[in-house]
């Protein structure tokens, strides 16, 4: 309808892609990631350790290089407007990936300083609160707001969190 750009196209696109996956019997695995790259094609890539800490909570590492390739020729694909921009950018999340190797970044509950076991020993109850609190402080660090020290979260846990009664 002259319109630049189908709003919605990525949810369709996994509604299709999944049942043809399925009818062609992919693996579960198979399906999953390329419902994730679908689901995530058009998100704009920004350069910075967060974006990349954020995308890396969302999917494996595997999956997030796939979804830059992918981007990257989805970009060589369109019109020369910002063209050079946008490759710039995947080229410098690249970079960021490479840092995150050296330095052990954290973007999953598995990389935090801090685990159920820990938080339970300070006073919080086994359940769905405690897989929340994680989530909370994994979020924090992939924000920057809080660093992955396991005193610092520590901390942050006494005041936030066992005020309320946890």
């Amino acid at each position: 309808d002259g319109v630049g750009h189908f709003y919605g196209h990525a949810e369709k696109s996994r509604e299709l892609a999944s049942g043809i996956m399925k009818r062609l019997k992919y693996s579960t695995d198979e399906i999953n990631e390329v419902l994730t790259l679908v689901k995530y094609h058009d998100t704009p890539i920004n350069p910075t350790k967060k974006f990349v800490r954020r995308m890396l909570s969302k999917m494996d590492r595997s999956t997030f290089e796939k979804l830059l390739s992918l981007t990257r020729g989805d970009t060589l694909g369109q019109s020369g407007k910002d063209r050079e921009v946008r490759l710039s950018n995947i080229a410098e999340v690249r970079k960021i990936l490479e840092e995150f190797d050296a330095e052990n970044e954290c973007f999953s509950l598995k990389q935090l300083k801090i685990d159920g076991n820990d938080l339970i020993k300070m006073g919080v109850q086994p359940g769905k609160r405690l897989g929340e609190i994680l989530n909370e402080l994994l979020c924090l660090v992939i924000d920057e707001k809080l660093e992955n020290d396991e005193d610092v979260l520590r901390e942050y846990v006494k005041k936030t969190f066992l005020q309320e009664n946890v």
